[in-house]
């Protein structure tokens, strides 16, 4: 990346020790501006379908939409060389991600790909940097607030469609996460909507 780069700034500053987390403000317009590009950042992510350098780039373009002085030309988009997953990985991850409700016991996904538990364990964390126990209670909370968002599901509804024992559960396993419930996660985001259309 070149020094004279927008984002360079914000990967010497991430980079640093220690890290100075920073965070921007976009407002309603810029939000509406990146909802598209980032809804297909989180649709690859869900399926690792990006590199780190794929995804460094993607998050280069969305913050280019932000910013006036760097705005991109629309012009080819980039085309994800995709991860390097062993088999084995990849079929469990598309499992999970395809049947996020299916209650998957780390015994059921190793057998359905023909591994022990404790090589897909291990093989898991070494692409995911979590088990895949944590890794599919990280997506069913990630779709559950999408549920929330694009839906007009109730929380128990979205916690049943995205497999959780209970509600309680969904919602200790939500707050969490986001740290905020996914009853009050819902109410802010039908305030924003109201706000959008006032």
């Amino acid at each position: 990346m070149p020094p004279t780069h927008i984002l360079s700034p914000a990967v010497g500053s991430a980079t640093s020790s220690p890290p100075r987390p920073g965070a921007a403000y976009v407002g309603d317009e810029g939000l509406r501006s990146i909802r598209e590009p980032l809804l297909e950042l989180a649709a690859l992510e869900r399926h690792n379908a990006l590199t780190h350098y794929d995804r460094l780039a993607r998050a280069s373009e969305i913050l280019d939409l932000l910013d006036p002085r760097h705005r991109s030309p629309s012009g080819p988009r980039l085309v994800s060389s995709g991860a390097h997953l062993r088999p084995e990985v990849s079929k469990a991850q598309h499992l999970v991600e395809d049947s996020i409700a299916h209650p998957w016991s780390i015994h059921d996904l190793a057998a359905s790909v023909a591994l022990s538990p404790s090589q897909l364990s291990r093989l898991f964390r070494s692409a995911f940097g979590v088990p895949p126990g944590a890794y599919l209670w990280r997506r069913r909370t990630e779709v559950m607030a999408e549920l929330l968002i694009t839906s007009d599901i109730t929380v128990a509804e979205a916690a049943q469609k995205t497999g959780w024992r209970s509600r309680s559960a969904a919602s200790r396993a939500f707050r969490d996460r986001y740290g905020i419930s996914p009853r009050d996660f819902t109410k802010r985001d039908a305030g924003r909507l109201k706000h959008d259309d006032g």
